[in-house]
């Protein structure tokens, strides 16, 4: 019973000292409460989304988002134990759209069609 608690206690410490973080720039894994480890992807650089659910995990509604990323070495880019896996796959999807919309991350500026309607909207300068 004893070796059952500390299992359970250690799967809750791991589980609240690991962040998994989406951007429309980055996949980002923070691991660890006082030894901290961090690892991260470009978004561009995801080639695959796989998802894994065990019998158990599927009544649960958890499961593995696993990550293909293009010339890494680093085959162990997983998103674990996460509610909802299938959010998780949406919700990179999503990001990499908004990603190929303004590679840039910074925003997207006015299209060259609304700068010229800018310009056309600004009063002449005033003569002299």
């Amino acid at each position: 019973m004893a070796v059952l608690v500390l299992v359970v206690l250690i799967g809750f410490i791991k589980r609240i000292g690991t962040t998994y973080t989406i951007t429309n720039q980055r996949l980002r894994i923070r691991r660890g409460i006082i030894a901290r480890k961090v690892q991260q992807t470009r978004l561009e650089r995801v080639q695959n989304v796989n998802t894994e659910q065990s019998v158990v995990e599927r009544v649960l509604q958890v499961g593995t988002v696993d990550f293909d990323t293009a010339g890494t070495t680093d085959s162990d880019f997983s998103f674990r134990g996460v509610s909802q896996p299938e959010k998780v796959v949406a919700a990179v999807d999503e990001a990499h759209r908004e990603h190929a919309a303004d590679p840039t991350g910074l925003g997207a500026g006015p299209t060259q069609q609304q700068q010229q309607q800018q310009q056309q909207q600004q009063p002449p300068p005033p003569q002299v």
